[in-house]
C-alpha cells in the first residue's frame, strides 16, 4: 500500500492513475520489484500530498513541515545537505 485511504484521495486523480498503470502485482513483495516508472510516479503522488500537507519532500525523501523552512533564510536537509524551499503549492 502506498499511502492510506484519507491522503490517497488527495492525490489528483492523473497521477493516481499514473501510479495504477505502472504498479505489477507482487511488486510490494518484490516478486517483480517495483519499476522506475512506477517509483517516479509514486514520488509524485507522495509530493502532491506533501504540498496539500504544506510540507516540504527532499530530493533524499526526507520530509519537513514548510514553516520549519525560513523564506529569507537558507535551509538545508539535514541528511542530504540540499538547499529546502517553500514550493509555490506549499506555501498557499
Amino acid at each position: 500500500m502506498l499511502m492510506c485511504r484519507r491522503h490517497w484521495f488527495m492525490v489528483p486523480k492523473p497521477i493516481r492513475d499514473r501510479v495504477w498503470l505502472h504498479y505489477r502485482a507482487g511488486q510490494c513483495e518484490l516478486n517483480p520489484p517495483p519499476s522506475t516508472e512506477w517509483h517516479a510516479a509514486a514520488d509524485e503522488a507522495i509530493a502532491a500530498v506533501a504540498a496539500k500537507e504544506r510540507q516540504i519532500v527532499c530530493r533524499c525523501g526526507l520530509v519537513y513541515a514548510a514553516s520549519s523552512i525560513g523564506r529569507r533564510t537558507r535551509s538545508r536537509c539535514s541528511e542530504c545537505g540540499a538547499d529546502l524551499r517553500c514550493s509555490p503549492e506549499a506555501s498557499t
